[in-house]
């Protein structure tokens, strides 16, 4: 993975910790509340990045190397 996209992808799922921990302490001054709100966007926005960050590379490696030879992580 070029370190760009991996940079990206670390980045969110950093966010997405992030919010989790947000999300706690949220729900434990305020207890119940709707799915919209902030850590919430926070945790399923960082893990929706880094998704399509692995996605678009895993498109990527199948056009150079064909599914199954990028599969078993043979990179030319």
């Amino acid at each position: 993975m070029p370190l760009a996209g991996a940079t990206v992808a670390f980045l969110a799922g950093l966010g997405a910790v992030a919010g989790t921990y947000w999300d706690d302490s949220w729900h434990t001054d305020r207890g119940r509340d709707t799915f919209f709100i902030a850590p919430h966007v926070a945790i399923y926005g960082g893990v929706l990045v880094a998704a399509i960050v692995v996605a678009c590379w895993a498109r990527a490696a199948h056009g150079r190397l064909g599914w199954r030879d990028a599969a078993r992580g043979r990179c030319p």
